[in-house]
């Protein structure tokens, strides 16, 4: 999760002192969760999400090559829950 994190931040263009501000936590803390060193319960998921603009799902979603290719979070059809179709366009 620490390296999807680390993903979703350097696609929002932020730092890890910018997200640790939005966060009100440490910058060292930030880097010790994008490396895996420490553990976030629901709380401080949701609080992640919300920081770096993505539904709490899109921190455990796995990226397609072309979104880490591109370096942006995941499209809005990859966020949905299994088994929903999209809309046809």
């Amino acid at each position: 999760m620490g390296r999807r994190i680390h993903e979703l931040r350097r696609a929002s263009g932020r730092t890890q002192e910018q997200l640790a501000e939005l966060l009100e936590l440490h910058e060292k803390y930030v880097s010790r969760v994008e490396r895996g060193l420490e553990n976030l319960g629901l709380d401080s998921l949701v609080k992640y999400a919300n920081a770096l603009d993505v539904p709490v799902q899109a921190l455990f979603d796995e990226p397609s090559s072309r979104d880490v290719i591109a370096g942006r979070p995941p499209s809005a059809a990859q966020r949905s829950k299994p088994g929903r179709e999209r809309p046809p366009r």
